[in-house]
């Protein structure tokens, strides 16, 4: 069963237009393939709006902001408060994400010697995580905001600045974006954007 942020949001924007929503549960690193090959007609995933993406895709105005953070299990011995503590550890991260990006980038531009491990699913990197596999996960604020409702989780550093923001991504030219624009204004005008978000994020 699909859930989330992303989802009820799909919901309410295809009730605000009349529509009927069809979801496609798809692998992160298949998902723009699928889009590009007509499998569905838009990605509603934690989508940040980058410029290269700009160049392939169209984007809807953003509804959520997102930054960078750091997660640790609560009770480790080792537990790094900023992405410059990663020195010797393994680091998990979704697999050609902006987290990933922003991982690698850190790393190699402060020569730190660590690794980062990239998973498709979240989901295997925070269990690696519980288990020891791997010392650390930089992802989403909104990811990690879930998983540390759970105080086996702890997010010991969080980005600061230039936020990322989340968008609903079309094909190039696809006459859905003017509507979802549309809807999108409509849900944060009444309120029910944020009734969403604080619903996963908190106010």
């Amino acid at each position: 069963t699909i859930t989330g942020l992303d989802h009820d949001l799909a919901e309410a924007i295809g009730k605000e237009l009349g529509y009927k929503i069809e979801f496609v549960n798809t692998e992160w690193d298949n998902i723009f393939k699928g889009l590009e090959e007509k499998k569905y007609d838009v990605i509603m995933s934690a989508i940040t709006i980058t410029d290269e993406r700009k160049t392939s895709y169209d984007f809807s105005t953003p509804y959520i902001q997102n930054y960078q953070c750091l997660v640790t299990l609560s009770n480790a011995t080792v537990k790094p408060m900023d992405l410059s503590q990663l020195k010797g550890m393994t680091v998990g991260c979704l697999t050609e994400s902006t987290s990933s990006d922003y991982l690698t980038t850190y790393l190699q531009t402060n020569s730190i010697v660590a690794t980062a491990k990239p998973y498709d699913v979240m989901l295997d990197a925070f269990t690696d995580l519980k288990n020891g596999v791997i010392g650390a996960v930089v992802c989403d604020s909104t990811l990690a905001d879930q998983y540390c409702k759970d105080a086996t989780y702890q997010m010991t550093w969080k980005q600061q600045d230039n936020p990322e923001e989340f968008a609903v991504c079309f094909p190039k030219g696809s006459e859905l974006v003017a509507e979802f624009n549309k809807a999108i204004e409509t849900l944060k005008s009444n309120g029910e954007l944020d009734k969403i978000v604080n619903m996963y994020l908190g106010k």
